[in-house]
């Protein structure tokens, strides 16, 4: 099981989340609980550390934002043993996340679970904090944005659970994002590669390195909601032909576009870009070579985009005025019909587009960034509504 920042957001709220777990743990069920920290910690704590420095050293970040995870963990177990179960918190160290050195985004290189599953024999809960590591040096490291998600899944492959339970504040996986699409629909089931465009294109149900873990173990996910009762949406492996319709729609707008231009530029670059995920190569790009990045993990993007601008001006444009609109469903991509319906769909209605992208299951167009909200309600309208390709 995994419980997000806004389930345990408030004290009354870690103990509806225990009341949860112990009406399980009765049950017989052996339980490892992966959470975030309360609430808007980590945000919180990012403030405090942008107020020191516009570009905080990654390594100390670390160190800093684990400790939100940690009074999670502690309060979970606390509230636990009041209503009479056995259980016992644990750092990401504690309970076996052995990582790489890269701050901020690091690698799951290894899972040492042992600890965890002497607990679980034990009958104990055990109450494991997500988003954190130790790397082979032995300093502390996070996953980044997400990260319980991928610890999550990882633990629960690790210790062969039978399912990874992901809870939240959303019911499950929808069609669209239900506050900016009312007529979006809960989707029982997805596929572990629907699911990941999903990911990738802007759903922040779960994350793109959780649901990747997921795929290469074969860890069955739920994503349900903390607050009520429900089966949300299971994640898994679909066997059968591709169905070849458009399963729902998404849209991001955390997207920094870069343009190579005139020399090459210098080799660090790489390095100023090693916290962004590259999500597509830019279609627009004028000589061809370009990259559209997500600034997910980046704190302040106008700051960041003022310090590229500045430092790699002979070389570099860039620009963070385009979001991107995706349509998601097995085999789309590979369907001429798909990508037509949505150009003509999106020139009716006169919204511009810089450019196209194409994966097996996602067909992405990049728009202006302020006509991303609509784009996906006009998308979802015509091709998961009227489902115009059927």
């Amino acid at each position: 099981m995994k419980y997000g920042g806004s389930s345990l957001a408030t004290v009354d709220k870690i103990q509806a989340v225990a009341n949860r777990i112990v009406e399980r743990w009765k049950e017989g069920a052996r339980i490892a609980v992966v959470v975030s920290a309360m609430g808007s910690t980590t945000n919180e704590y990012m403030e405090m550390a942008e107020s020191i420095s516009s570009r905080p050293c990654a390594r100390e970040l670390d160190v800093l934002l684990t400790a939100g995870e940690q009074v999670s963990i502690s309060l979970l177990a606390m509230a636990l043993k009041e209503q009479g179960a056995e259980s016992v918190s644990l750092t990401g160290r504690q309970a076996g996340f052995i990582t790489d050195a890269c701050h901020s985004r690091a690698s799951i290189l290894e899972m040492k679970p042992e600890r965890v599953l002497n607990h679980l024999n034990n009958n104990r809960i055990a109450v494991v904090a997500g988003f954190q590591g130790i790397s082979l040096k032995g300093d502390i490291t996070t996953l980044g944005r997400g990260g319980s998600d991928t610890s999550a899944v990882a633990l629960a492959a690790a210790i062969k659970a039978d399912r990874c339970e992901i809870y939240s504040d959303v019911d499950g996986v929808y069609s669209a994002d239900p506050r900016t699409v009312p007529s979006a629909t809960l989707l029982s089931e997805v596929n572990y590669d629907e699911m990941l465009e999903f990911a990738r294109h802007g759903a922040r149900v779960l994350k793109t390195e959780a649901v990747e873990t997921a795929r290469r173990y074969e860890v069955t996910l739920s994503a349900r909601s903390s607050f009520k009762k429900g089966n949300g949406t299971l994640v898994r492996r679909r066997e059968g032909p591709a169905h070849g319709r458009v399963l729902g729609v998404t849209g991001r707008t955390d997207l920094i576009r870069l343009a190579l231009r005139g020399d090459c530029p210098p080799p660090e670059l790489h390095q100023n870009l090693s916290e962004c995920e590259l999500l597509y190569s830019d279609p627009g790009s004028s000589n061809g070579f370009g990259m559209v990045v997500s600034t997910a993990n980046i704190g302040n993007t106008e700051n960041f985009v003022e310090e590229l601008s500045d430092r790699y001006k002979t070389f570099l444009d860039v620009s963070d005025d385009h979001g991107a609109v995706s349509a998601v469903g097995e085999g789309i991509g590979c369907d001429p019909k798909v990508g037509l319906a949505i150009y003509d769909r999106m020139r009716r209605s006169g919204v511009p587009f810089a450019g196209s992208y194409l994966t097996p299951h996602s067909v992405t167009y990049l728009v202006p960034k302020d006509q991303v909200k609509d784009s996906v309600g006009l998308l979802h309208g015509s091709l998961v509504e009227e489902k115009v390709l059927c």
